[in-house]
């Protein structure tokens, strides 16, 4: 950037100009410019003159005031980086903030970060942060193209030493972007290097789920639920009777639970991969297989296949995926079944996807596992609705490999969603009902203006 005189600026400066006038009170002239010897041409008539009254004093007091504050956000401005989203540039300046100067943390949370705004506070704590650094920030890198991934991970990696990536795809957007980790001193560097269009905060991805209370816990003793004892027409499996059992009306196809039943589908042959927060941060997954509420012990009367782990949420999650892992057990006990993450950012949500459909490239040391269904109940909030992101790519790729996918949403379904009874409408022929079509008689339907689109789709998306 030069000036009109083709002069490239240097760093630039507040400059408080003051003016009094006979009437009072005085008047103060606030200017920016790059150079002190500058004002000759922004105010050529200007003299410097005492101060002649209170007023101008008290303005010249002012104005003292208003250029420190100038000159600091100019600084900080400086320094953040223009291309950080998620009010990761919040986060920037807040740590500029109190790194030039302690006094400024004005904010400070459990674990004693401080903050010199109340909104950086409330971005750290929405971020997903590294636990055994909690300055460390998982980002979302979005690349321009202009440089291969593989050089430009390199480079990154050498030249910003707290840079931990965890999860890459070349193919979004023909460009690449990547989810790493990173020290909150090293983003500005990050956001800078050549190559990078943006670097975004990746918030906290969401889970509506209610939790029994500890004492109202029955994974320690069998206890059946709903009125229900042993030797009734259903078989208890584990300590509890999983509502979706019936719900779903397993006990009709599954011998296991209904000897009764005229066939006997038990998930022979099936395997069922599964995505949320956590499997095993709260210690009860071993628990749970000892009392049959999950599958892998040597006594287990339908599988004695351990659960696969591919991925675990280091702590700090409610082992959200322990739970739907149970559920699934429960009816379909004798399929293979595996967890993963979804909590590692959208890059990392979506490869962990591919890699429980077993998708090559994706899948991790020794994993023989492939999915031929998956679910998860996670949603993150920069997803975008009109358009496939970075997840629902990942979904389709599933979908091409031949898996079925279904996804809750982050069990949103009760909050943002409509829902009434079936209602049939009888078949006829015709758009309308003047055109002859007697199902729509007494309506004013009218489907002249429906254009006709093809059904095909890889998968569908409930719109929450």
């Amino acid at each position: 950037m030069v000036d009109a005189r083709g002069m490239r600026p240097r760093r630039p400066y507040a400059v408080v100009v003051h003016g009094c006038q006979k009437s009072h009170p005085c008047v103060t002239i606030l200017a920016i410019t790059y150079r002190f010897r500058d004002l000759n041409m922004l105010f050529p008539s200007f003299q410097a003159s005492g101060l002649k009254c209170r007023t101008h004093a008290l303005s010249a007091a002012i104005s003292a005031l208003l250029f420190i504050g100038l000159s600091s956000n100019v600084a900080y401005a400086v320094q953040v980086p223009a291309n950080l989203g998620n009010s990761l540039d919040k986060l920037v300046a807040s740590n500029i903030a109190v790194k030039a100067k302690p006094a400024n943390a004005l904010y400070h949370d459990a674990q004693g970060r401080g903050f010199s705004t109340e909104q950086a506070q409330t971005m750290a704590a929405l971020a997903i942060v590294d636990v055994n650094n909690p300055n460390t920030y998982l980002v979302r890198v979005n690349l321009d193209g202009s440089k291969a991934m593989t050089a430009l991970v390199a480079n990154l990696q050498s030249t910003i030493p707290s840079l931990n990536v965890l999860a890459k795809d070349e193919k979004y957007r023909k460009v690449g972007v990547l989810n790493a980790f990173v020290s909150i001193d090293d983003v500005p560097a990050l956001a800078n290097v050549a190559g990078v269009r943006s670097v975004i905060l990746e918030l906290k991805p969401f889970l509506r789920t209610k939790h029994l209370p500890a004492a109202a816990s029955t994974e320690s003793a069998p206890q059946p639920s709903g009125g229900a004892t042993n030797g009734e027409a259903i078989v208890r499996l584990g300590t509890v009777y999983d509502q979706g059992v019936t719900q779903h009306r397993i006990d009709q196809i599954n011998q296991y639970y209904n000897p009764l039943a005229p066939v006997d589908y038990e998930g022979q042959g099936m395997s069922i991969g599964f995505l949320s927060d956590s499997y095993n941060n709260k210690s009860t997954a071993p628990t749970g297989v000892t009392n049959f509420n999950l599958p892998g012990a040597a006594g287990n009367p339908v599988n004695t296949t351990p659960v696969v782990v591919l991925q675990d949420l280091t702590s700090g999650g409610t082992d959200e995926g322990q739970a739907m892992v149970q559920i699934g057990y429960k009816m379909a006990p004798k399929a293979k079944l595996a967890f993963a993450s979804a909590d590692y950012g959208e890059v990392g949500f979506a490869n962990n996807i591919r890699a429980l459909a077993g998708i090559p490239t994706f899948t991790y040391p020794g994993q023989t596992f492939a999915a031929d269904t998956i679910c998860d109940d996670v949603g993150y909030f920069d997803e975008p609705f009109f358009q496939d992101g970075i997840i629902a790519q990942g979904v389709n790729d599933a979908a091409a490999h031949g898996v079925s996918y279904y996804s809750s949403a982050g069990n949103d379904v009760d909050i943002n969603s409509y829902e009434s009874d079936l209602r049939w409408v009888a078949n006829g022929t015709g758009l309308t009902a003047a055109a002859g079509n007697t199902a729509l008689a007494g309506t004013n339907i009218d489907l002249t203006s429906v254009p006709t689109i093809s059904t095909l789709a890889a998968f569908t998306t409930l719109i929450r």
